[in-house]
């Protein structure tokens, strides 16, 4: 017998934790790209 509940809440969790590594790794991405002179960007 599969607890739904459990499941679910397993689920909604691991669903956080992505939306946060991935907005982490946005937020990430923009601070090198700014902190980065123009050339370095370029390549």
């Amino acid at each position: 017998d599969i607890d739904i509940n459990h499941y679910s809440g397993l689920l909604t969790c691991l669903a956080i934790g992505l939306v946060l590594s991935l907005c982490i790794g946005i937020i990430d991405y923009l601070v090198r790209r700014c902190l980065r002179p123009p050339n370095a960007a370029a390549n």
